[in-house]
Protein backbone atom coordinates (compact mmCIF):
# COMPACT_ATOMS: atom_id res chain seq x y z
CA UNK A 1 0.00 0.00 0.00
CA UNK A 2 1.45 3.42 -0.86
CA UNK A 3 3.11 5.09 2.10
CA UNK A 4 3.95 1.85 3.94
CA UNK A 5 7.38 1.31 5.48
CA UNK A 6 9.25 -1.92 4.70
CA UNK A 7 11.57 -3.39 7.36
CA UNK A 8 13.67 -6.41 6.38
CA UNK A 9 15.16 -8.15 9.41
CA UNK A 10 17.76 -10.70 8.36
CA UNK A 11 19.65 -11.07 11.67
CA UNK A 12 22.87 -10.16 9.87
CA UNK A 13 24.17 -8.25 12.91
CA UNK A 14 23.58 -11.32 15.08
CA UNK A 15 25.61 -13.43 12.63
CA UNK A 16 28.38 -10.82 12.56
CA UNK A 17 28.61 -10.69 16.35
CA UNK A 18 28.71 -14.49 16.65
CA UNK A 19 31.54 -15.05 14.14
CA UNK A 20 35.22 -14.32 14.27
CA UNK A 21 37.43 -12.22 12.04
CA UNK A 22 38.29 -15.13 9.72
CA UNK A 23 34.64 -15.94 8.90
CA UNK A 24 33.83 -12.27 8.56
CA UNK A 25 36.63 -11.81 6.05
CA UNK A 26 35.58 -14.84 3.99
CA UNK A 27 31.86 -14.13 3.85
CA UNK A 28 31.79 -10.35 3.88
CA UNK A 29 34.48 -10.04 1.21
CA UNK A 30 32.69 -12.62 -0.93
CA UNK A 31 29.50 -10.59 -1.00
CA UNK A 32 27.37 -13.51 -2.17
CA UNK A 33 26.50 -14.91 1.26
CA UNK A 34 24.24 -12.06 2.36
CA UNK A 35 20.58 -12.52 3.16
CA UNK A 36 17.85 -9.99 2.67
CA UNK A 37 16.98 -8.06 -0.47
CA UNK A 38 19.05 -8.87 -3.55
CA UNK A 39 21.08 -5.91 -4.75
CA UNK A 40 19.87 -5.69 -8.34
CA UNK A 41 17.80 -3.50 -10.64
CA UNK A 42 14.79 -5.81 -10.32
CA UNK A 43 14.71 -5.30 -6.54
CA UNK A 44 14.95 -1.55 -6.92
CA UNK A 45 12.16 -1.56 -9.49
CA UNK A 46 9.95 -3.71 -7.26
CA UNK A 47 10.48 -1.45 -4.25
CA UNK A 48 9.74 1.59 -6.39
CA UNK A 49 6.59 0.02 -7.83
CA UNK A 50 5.23 -0.68 -4.33
CA UNK A 51 5.54 3.03 -3.44
CA UNK A 52 7.07 2.47 0.00
CA UNK A 53 7.66 5.71 1.86
CA UNK A 54 10.79 4.19 3.43
CA UNK A 55 12.76 0.95 3.48
CA UNK A 56 15.16 -0.27 6.14
CA UNK A 57 17.11 -3.41 6.89
CA UNK A 58 19.86 -4.78 9.10
CA UNK A 59 21.97 -6.33 6.32
CA UNK A 60 25.00 -4.29 5.31
CA UNK A 61 24.02 -4.08 1.66
CA UNK A 62 20.54 -2.83 2.34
Amino acid sequence: MPGDILFVRSCWIKWYNEHGAEDRLIYITNGKEYVGVEGCEESVESLRNHHFSAVAGDAIGF
